[in-house]
Parts: C-alpha cells; sequence; structure tokens
C-alpha cells in the first residue's frame, strides 16, 4: 500500500509548524466559502482612529461588532458571502455607514474609512463602498456592473470575455478560456462555493473550450480568476481558476423576472449571415429570493430558460475572382450516387435550447455556526455546433448536455478558529451524435464537407468531495489544516474517426472516387474508470509585524487508480516484445507554497505580493481512457485508391489492424512550478492601478509517439525530409500506401505517452482601475506573455498531429521546442461606464494577438508518410514555383539551414471587437424599477475563422518523381492563398433588447 505520508512531507510540515509567536492579532480566516472583510478608519488628516465602533449590518440587522485597534484597523474574519453595510461610529466625529459592501467567499475585501468631525446629531451620513483588494499575479476580481454588464452569454464562464489574462474562445465557440497560462482549457478549473465543478464539453478534444450552463452571472455579486491557487486549498491546475460563491437570499420575499430578444437581422452584417436568417433568440428568467426568522436564515432560487439561434457565415470563402466549387461537388456527388449535401455548402443556423435552475437555503444557528445548502440543475441541447476547427461546417451534429450539482457546508466559528466540512457531488453528461455523411476533405480547395470526425461521443462524468478546512488563531499565527477525499467516475464512449475520414485532392478526385480513407472500430464495452483523490494540506500565515505577512504550506495529492486497468495486447507483445500494460502509479506528491504580502502604510494604500510554489497536477484522464480502450479493443480501417464514398466500407479490400496506446516506463502526473508578484497602488479613493509578473514551468507533460513507425524512412526528399511510407499522389493530396510505413504490418498505430514534455509560461501586466456606484467607472488592463513547449499539434482535433515530423532525425530533433500553440502575447481589454440618474452608458473593446500557426501543406497531405495528416512543416525553398515571391509577401516566412518553416514562426490575424450596452430604469416596478437593457455585440470587429496555414501546395498536374541523388521530389507550387481566410468563423454582430426588474 502507498503511503500519503512519505519523509519528505512530515519534514515540509514540521518546518511549515514552526514556533509560534505569543502577540495576537486579528487574522483573515482565507477561507473558500466564507469571506471577511478589513477596514481602516482615519481621520480627516489621514490618521488612523482607534477605538471606533465599526457594526457590519446585513439589512437592518446588527452582524457584528468590532472596535478598531491601535491602527484604525478592524477585521471581521468569518463572514458568510453577500451584501453588508459597515457603521462606523467615535464620540466627535460624524456617524458613517457605508452602503454596498459585496463580500464573496476566499478572499478579504478591504475599506478605508473617513470620518468627519462633528456633532452626531440625529442622522447617519451615508456613502457607497470602494471596495480595495490587492491582485497578485494574474489575479482579477469582477463584481458589479463588469459581472452584469454585456453578457452575450449568461454562463458566468463568458466573464472570460473582459480577461485579458486569459484567451477567451475566438471562433464562435462558447466557453471559458481557450487557453490560459499558456495551457489548454480543459486544464483549467471552475469552484463554486468552495467545490470543483466540471468544465466539460468534449473530453477528447483538450482544446475544447467548456462553459457551465447551471451557473449564471446573476447567481453571483463577485467572481474571481485566479493564476496561481497560493493558498493550499485550492486545487492544482496549469490553466487558471474560476471562482465564485452563489449569492444567498436577503430581505423581504421578492420576485425579479427578466426576459430579452434580438434577431439576426438587428444590426447584422452580410458576410455573417448571408442566407439572410432571422435567427431569433428569446432568453427569460426569473430570481427570487427572501429571508427566514429575520435574518437567522435565507432562501434564493434563479431559473431561467433560453432559445438561441445564431446564423452561419458561408461554409467557405470563395476567393476574388474564383469560381464557387459549390456546382462541381453537388454534380460530383449525383456522379458518386449519393444525396443532397446542400447542409455543407451553404450557411447553417446554429441553435442552443434549454433551461436551468439554482437554489440555495442558509440557516443561521446562534452566532457561531451556518448551514449552507446549493442544489441546481441545467438540461440544453445544441444543433450543428461546432466541435474543434475542423473545416467542416458542423451541420447535422447535435449536442444533448445535462449537469447537475448538489453542495453543502457547515461552517462553525469561535474566538480563534474556523472549521468548515463540505459535500459536493457532481454529475454531468454529454452526448454528441454526428452526421449520416462522413467528414469529407478537399485538400486542394481548402474545404470540406460532412459531419465532424470527433463525433459521435458519450461522456459520462460524476464526483463525490469531502473537505474539511479548519483554521486556528495562534498568536500571530493562523494555521489551517486541510483534509480532502473525492472519488471521480469517467466513461468516454468515442472513437477518433468513428464514422469515418475521407480525404480527396480536389473536387475531380472526388467525383472520380480516388482518396484516402480511415474509420475506427471497437469492439467490447466503452472505457470507464473511477478515481480516488486524496489531499492532505497545512499552512501557515504568520503576521511577522503589523505590515508584513509571511504564509508558508504544503499540499499533498495522490491519484489512487484501480490496478490492472488495461489488457495485455498479444499482438503487440508477440511482434515488439514490449508490455502495453505500464499505467501511471498515482503515489503520492508534494506541493510546498510560501509568499509574502507587504503593505506600505496602515491605509493599505500601496501593497506588494510574492508568492511561488511547486503545484502536483492530476493526471489528464482522457489519455488513460485512451489506453483503456486502445488495448486490443479498437481495429482502424485504411484504404487509398478507388473508394466508394460514403459507404463506410471504403474499398473491396481495406487493410485491418488494431491499434493501441500505452504509457512508458515512470509516467509521473505533471507538476507546476508558479511564480508571481504584484505591486497594487491606490491612486486617490476610488482609482487602483495594479502591475504583475507571473512566471510558470510545468513539467511531465504528456508526449505522444508512435512505436510502429518504421525506424528507418524508406526515402528521403529533396528537402532532406525523412519520408516514412511510400507515398502516393491523388491530384493534391499525398498519403502513404497503407502498411508502406509500418514497422509490423499486423499493427496499426502505436502511440507511446511519456512525461517528457513541457510548457514555460512568462508573463507580465498592468490594470488600471476606478470603480464607482455612480459617475465613471472603468477597468483597463494589458497582459503581455511568451509561451514555449515542445508539444506541437495541440490545437488539431487528430491526436496523430502530435507527433513530431522528425521523430528519427537526430539533425532536427529540436524542431517541436520552439513558441507554443497557445502563445498570445499581447491581450488588452477596456471597459467603461457611466452612470447617472436612470441612465447607465458602458462600453468594451477588446484585441488579442493572432493564434500562432507553422506554414506547411494542405489539411489532409500527409507530407513524410508518418499517418499524421497535419504536423509537416513546409519547405522554403527557392526552387519551388512561387516561393520566392511568397516570402517576400511574409515576413514570417523564414527557415534555418535546414529549409523547413520554424514551428509556429507565423501568427493568423489579430482580433478586436467593440461592445456597447445602454440601460434605462424605467418609472415603473416601484421598489424594483424595471429596466431597459439594449446591448450591441461586435459593433467593430475583425474577421475570424480558419485561415490558410498552407504555404506549399501539391500540384495536381505534376507528379512525384525522383532526382539524380536518389531523393524524393513532391510536386510543389507555392499558395498564393497563404494567411487568407478559408473559412468565417465567429459571433456576429447582434442588438439584443431586454428588460429586467431590478434589486
Amino acid at each position: 500500500m502507498t503511503s500519503f505520508w512519505p519523509g519528505t512531507a512530515r519534514k515540509a510540515l514540521a518546518i511549515t509548524a514552526f514556533c509560534l509567536a505569543a502577540s495576537h492579532h486579528p487574522l483573515p480566516a482565507q477561507s473558500l466559502t466564507t469571506g471577511g472583510l478589513t477596514a481602516t478608519v482615519l481621520d480627516e488628516r489621514g490618521m488612523p482612529l482607534p477605538g471606533v465602533s465599526a457594526t457590519l449590518e446585513k439589512g437592518s440587522t446588527a452582524f457584528l461588532v468590532q472596535s478598531t485597534d491601535s491602527r484604525g484597523v478592524v477585521v471581521f474574519s468569518v463572514v458568510p458571502p453577500g451584501r453588508y453595510s459597515l457603521l462606523t461610529e467615535q464620540l466627535g466625529y460624524r456617524p458613517l455607514r457605508t452602503t454596498g459592501l459585496v463580500i464573496a467567499g476566499g478572499g478579504m475585501a478591504a475599506l478605508s474609512v473617513r470620518l468627519v468631525r462633528g456633532a452626531p446629531g440625529n442622522t447617519v451620513d451615508e456613502r457607497s463602498a470602494s471596495l480595495f483588494q490587492a491582485r497578485s499575479g494574474v489575479d482579477r476580481v469582477v463584481i458589479g456592473s463588469e459581472l452584469n454588464t454585456l453578457d452575450r452569454r449568461r454562463d458566468l464562464t463568458d466573464v472570460s470575455r473582459g480577461f485579458p489574462e486569459v484567451d477567451a474562445p475566438r471562433d464562435g465557440r462558447n466557453g471559458f478560456a481557450a487557453s490560459a497560462n499558456g495551457r489548454p482549457g480543459s486544464e483549467s478549473h471552475l469552484v463554486i462555493d468552495g467545490m470543483d465543478e466540471l468544465l466539460f464539453r468534449h473530453p477528447g478534444i483538450r482544446t475544447e473550450p467548456a462553459s457551465a450552463p447551471l451557473f449564471a452571472r446573476d447567481a453571483f455579486d463577485q467572481v474571481s480568476l485566479i493564476g496561481f491557487g497560493r493558498d493550499v486549498e485550492w486545487p492544482g491546475a496549469t490553466g487558471a481558476i474560476l471562482t465564485g460563491s452563489t449569492r444567498p437570499g436577503t430581505g423581504a420575499a421578492s420576485v425579479l423576472p427578466w426576459f430579452a430578444y434580438s434577431s439576426a437581422k438587428l444590426g447584422g452584417r452580410k458576410a455573417d449571415n448571408p442566407a439572410d436568417s432571422t435567427a431569433s433568440s428569446f432568453e427569460g428568467g426569473l430570481r427570487a429570493s427572501g429571508s427566514i426568522k429575520g435574518d437567522t436564515g435565507s432562501w434564493s432560487l434563479r431559473a431561467e430558460y433560453r432559445q438561441l439561434a445564431e446564423p452561419s457565415a458561408n461554409p467557405f470563402e470563395v476567393a476574388v475572382g474564383g469560381s464557387d466549387p459549390s456546382v462541381a461537388i453537388r454534380s460530383a456527388v449525383q456522379t458518386l450516387g449519393h444525396g443532397d449535401v446542400a447542409s455543407w455548402l451553404a450557411p447553417t443556423v446554429r441553435t442552443w435550447k434549454g433551461g436551468n435552475a439554482l437554489g440555495r437555503f442558509d440557516w443561521r444557528f446562534g452566532r457561531s455556526t451556518s448551514l449552507a445548502v446549493r442544489a441546481g440543475m441545467a438540461s440544453w441541447s445544441e444543433n450543428n455546433p461546432l466541435v474543434g476547427n475542423e473545416l467542416s461546417n458542423g451541420a447535422g451534429g447535435r449536442l444533448e448536455a445535462n449537469d447537475l450539482s448538489l453542495a453543502a457546508a457547515v461552517t462553525t466559528s469561535g474566538d480563534d478558529w474556523i472549521s468548515e466540512t463540505r459535500l459536493g457531488v457532481r454529475s454531468s453528461h454529454r452526448d454528441w451524435t454526428g452526421s449520416a455523411v462522413p467528414y469529407t476533405g478537399l485538400v486542394g480547395d481548402g474545404l470540406a464537407i460532412g459531419g465532424s470526425a470527433t463525433v459521435p461521443g458519450l461522456f459520462k462524468d460524476t464526483q463525490l468531495q469531502l473537505t474539511e478546512a479548519a483554521t486556528f488563531t495562534l498568536g500571530a499565527h493562523l494555521v489551517k489544516g486541510v483534509v480532502d477525499i473525492s472519488r471521480r467516475s469517467v466513461t468516454n464512449d468515442w472513437l477518433p474517426y468513428g464514422v469515418a475520414r475521407f480525404e480527396f485532392g480536389d473536387v475531380a478526385s472526388f467525383a472520380a472516387g480516388r482518396g484516402a480513407f480511415v474509420q475506427s472500430t471497437r469492439t467490447g464495452t466503452a472505457p470507464s474508470v473511477a478515481v480516488s483523490y486524496p489531499s492532505f494540506a497545512l499552512q501557515d500565515s504568520w503576521q511577522a509585524t503589523p505590515r508584513l505577512q509571511l504564509i508558508g504550506g504544503v499540499r499533498l495529492d495522490a491519484q489512487k487508480f484501480p490496478k490492472a486497468l488495461i489488457t495485455p495486447d498479444v499482438t503487440w507483445a508477440a511482434a515488439a516484445g514490449l508490455n502495453n500494460t505500464l499505467q501511471p502509479v498515482g503515489s503520492g506528491r508534494l506541493g510546498p507554497r510560501g509568499g509574502m504580502v507587504w503593505t506600505a502604510d496602515a491605509a493599505g494604500t500601496t501593497v506588494l505580493r510574492i508568492d511561488a510554489g511547486l503545484v502536483p497536477v492530476p493526471l489528464d484522464l482522457s489519455a488513460l481512457t485512451e489506453a483503456i480502450q486502445n488495448a486490443g479493443g479498437v481495429t482502424v480501417q485504411r484504404a487509398t485508391g478507388t473508394l466508394t464514398w460514403p459507404s463506410t466500407t471504403a474499398a473491396a479490400t481495406p487493410v485491418v489492424r488494431p491499434t493501441l496506446t500505452f504509457f512508458n516506463q515512470g509516467v509521473k502526473s505533471p507538476r507546476a512550478f508558479k511564480g508571481d508578484a504584484s505591486l497594487t497602488h491606490r491612486l486617490g479613493q476610488d482609482v487602483t492601478l495594479s502591475l504583475h509578473a507571473a512566471y510558470d514551468h510545468t513539467d511531465y507533460l504528456l508526449r505522444r509517439a508512435d512505436l510502429n513507425l518504421i525506424q528507418t524512412p524508406v526515402s528521403t526528399g529533396s528537402d532532406f525530409r525523412p519520408i516514412y511510407g511510400t507515398l502516393e499522389q491523388y491530384n493534391a493530396l499525398l498519403t502513404p500506401a497503407v502498411g508502406s510505413n509500418r514497422r509490423f504490418r499486423n499493427v496499426d498505430m502505436a502511440y507511446l505517452l511519456s512525461s517528457t514534455g513541457f510548457a514555460d509560461y512568462t508573463e507580465v501586466g498592468a490594470a488600471l482601475e476606478r470603480r464607482m456606484a455612480r459617475g465613471l467607472t472603468m477597468n483597463v488592463s494589458y497582459t503581455w506573455s511568451r509561451t514555449k513547449d515542445n508539444l506541437p499539434g495541440q490545437l488539431s482535433n487528430d491526436v496523430a498531429d502530435q507527433l513530431s515530423p522528425f521523430p528519427t532525425s537526430t539533425g532536427l530533433s529540436s524542431w517541436d521546442e520552439g513558441r507554443s500553440d497557445f502563445d498570445v502575447p499581447s491581450r488588452f481589454s477596456g471597459m467603461m461606464e457611466y452612470a447617472a440618474g436612470a441612465i447607465s452608458l458602458s462600453g468594451r473593446y477588446r484585441y488579442r494577438s493572432g493564434l500562432p500557426f507553422t506554414p506547411g501543406f494542405a489539411r489532409g497531405v500527409d507530407a513524410n508518410g508518418d499517418g499524421a495528416v497535419g504536423n509537416d512543416p513546409a519547405p522554403l525553398l527557392a526552387s519551388i514555383t512561387g516561393m520566392s515571391g511568397l516570402v517576400a509577401q511574409h515576413s514570417c516566412l523564414t527557415a534555418p539551414a535546414s529549409f523547413f518553416a520554424v514551428r509556429n514562426s507565423c501568427r493568423d490575424p489579430a482580433v478586436q471587437s467593440l461592445d456597447l450596452h445602454l440601460g434605462v430604469k424605467l418609472p415603473i416596478g416601484g421598489s424594483h424599477p424595471v429596466s431597459l437593457l439594449v446591448d450591441a455585440f461586435n459593433v467593430v470587429s475583425t474577421d475570424v475563422g480558419l485561415f490558410d496555414h498552407a504555404a506549399v501546395l501539391v500540384d495536381a498536374a505534376g507528379s512525384l518523381t525522383y532526382n539524380s541523388a536518389g531523393q524524393l521530389v513532391l510536386p510543389l507550387v507555392a499558395n498564393d492563398n497563404f494567411g487568407k481566410l478559408l473559412s468565417r468563423r465567429g459571433e456576429p454582430r447582434a442588438i439584443r433588447i431586454g428588460f429586467r426588474m431590478e434589486n
């Protein structure tokens, strides 16, 4: 049995629990589910005021009462999330009530209060709050209008549109992040009420952005983006963590409905909606809340229904002066004796239909114990959804999905301790269905028809989580211990090419039925795996001086896998003599963390924070389920030449072989070293300037190699490219003859997963914020970053594209290492709002650098014959017709002495957009006024979609030849369309009109 407490862990915990000091200072509780408030009370000269009575009020009830210390500071360390007021009173000064304090779980809000001399009188002065929270690294707090305005999607995950710290989806797909911290969106986390929730859409595609419709924006007062979970209670993540606490009910019972309508004909562009579809969308719902027995208990409920429709552009762009290939494709389909394929040759409408409900109940037992219970569910369907970045427009596909989440927390506290017990249950289901027509690529024309090659798929994911976190104040130390145990069960029922994938050189070869075909078939049941995640943590926060806090802690994480998950593959063992049953051990991994917070003055005007730590990261379960199902349970059919499209038999004599995936000896779970620093300075009462820098290094990432690729290339290209199969040409298509690139002819691909991958991410940024209840509010931030790794093909839907194009060439072995597929250096977001009286106006502008790409061949061409159709860099030789002119036009087309394009040396165009909002409170509704809301999205925007990354094309009129040196000469020509738009994707310009009853 594996021990969770190795010697190194015991030593680290002993160091962390060092001698405790005797002095006593109030310290924040640092809880994920409760929040806190630190208030500094000053006089008119800015000097601290001791002995001031501070009353934290919830509604009309005094919730907590304390007095300021000698520094004028009062700390409320255990406060349930919600909206509060703070009443400050001192003899000789006017009493002041600061309203609109929003306290959320997982953080400490900071407030500065200035009292004015004067007789108390019979009235209390009031002012709106200006909360100040120090940023650290890429941490971002979203509150107020920034959270609830310009919500193109109501999902909480949609707030990433305003985050320059992450790269939000840019091609029309919805979800939290395409990438964050230089890692794919699947490596980011969603934490709600202290419990892990799923970001879950298509686990087979790790770059597929995911949303969480269950959690809508209006269920929260505040959310945070966390780049580095410096507190040991946060889960390990190489990406980012989006976290929030659901809003409890308050006050008298109320029911607040809302409704919104939009149409593609309201302000839409012809390019986004060439079919002139109405694409009308309707959304509506309500929020209800109230209190029970005064403020002892509360309840809240929200529910909504959405029926959304979004038009799409033409499935492929037609070059100026070019001819539309639709007529020729229809003719070819008729020649092949198949029905209509019009849905893939014309614009389609993508729809989203479903609803969700979320309820919360809170009860407080005395002053020290509280109970919070939250439950919710969401169910929806999508028609014609995009999945991944394939050329096909997604027509004919469908997604049926549902989520269920339950959470309960019991919080008990004393004068110097707090204990939280949390229990969470979540379950998610995704059922993808595809088109009857398989994915069919027309390589030379840069387009595709038919369904996605990544569906159908059925995915189920459930998790039970139990957490106990106890925090004790011991003198100047705040010591926290955490025990977290979860059990996760995953079923991934899908296969790449489960329907089939056809590739043809162009329309002419399609009509002739000559090209390449691949399809996977599984025997037996879909792989399911249940994994346990025990973790233990200890942390000490030491208030070394009134202005310096030191934090140190350690977290021990483990994954406990069932044994013998992977069955032996007899065929592979007999052929290669290698064991395919190795699997990750799942032993404990240690993660020490530490940091400091230095406050320059008593008012907290300037704050410096530095944090660093080693973060253990769980192994991706999709890799494990792939290995389980590929252990003799999956066969692959391949055929080239004359095909019987679209029949899945493909040809009279397809070659059928098993494929497998297995782990290398000593595979480890990833780990990330994270460090960040921030300097935050308050300029006056309402403006904050933040500067930050961060560095992440993640290693032990899985890299993919094909052990069944022949070890010696069968030929060498005239560009000195190693070629591993006997290439066949079908007009503009190059593909290896079936089996010619296989080391053992009775096995297809044999993927080896090794822990040799890494990713380096560096970031610097600045933010200027001004938050006001009335007047001008702004949030302007810029982030510059650089990401480097050795993991090509991460943006591809096809795992084969993760293979190195030069696996056995020592002179090119370092080609993989370079600019990451997720390198987006410049990201800017600016939001401004002006509120005066009944009218509010706001706007948001966003800018992001284009995604990097490697100049290569047209999608579907396998120039090195290794079985991957999207991993070959282009040769940049002057001998290629038109190459000299192309290089002159594009400065990114540079090649070292090896002649091949540098990995990710080029970029797609940058992306920018402008959104506008108008809100008008109407003179109806009484205490709950009705507001008219008008939103205009993408008023100004750039073209977004799939661009032509092929620097060279296979000349359909040419043929394969050999030169005098015995090298294979590919018939190549430079691509005049290089860098231009192939398929327009993205969210169209839209105007939405709605009504909402306000609190």
